[in-house]
């Protein structure tokens, strides 16, 4: 049986940057005013599905509860942090409830 080796050439580059132009300067204090355009969008995304969260935060806050006992069955939490969890998401939905969240 013939076994191949082969390798692989791996480009050292920062994340931010782009093989073959310049990186951008990040040693500026001036705020970019497309970027802030930009954020403000991703805000406004973000924030636009509140009415839906609100009608829907029972079914958010079970599913919620039961990923943090999912994840303490498997050992990614503890049983500890996983009561927390579900107490403060519990607390939440009762705070929901009547008007106080």
């Amino acid at each position: 049986m013939r076994r191949h080796s082969y390798s692989l050439k791996l480009v050292n580059t920062a994340p931010h940057t782009i093989p073959g132009r310049d990186p951008p300067d990040m040693n500026t204090d001036m705020p970019d005013p497309a970027a802030s355009a930009r954020g403000a969008a991703l805000a406004s995304n973000f924030t636009a599905s509140l009415d839906v969260d609100q009608r829907m935060y029972r079914e958010d806050i079970a599913g919620s509860i039961a990923h943090a006992r999912m994840l303490a069955r498997q050992g990614i939490i503890s049983q500890t942090d996983a009561y927390q969890i579900v107490g403060g998401l519990q607390q939440i939905g009762s705070e929901i409830e009547s008007g106080e969240f």
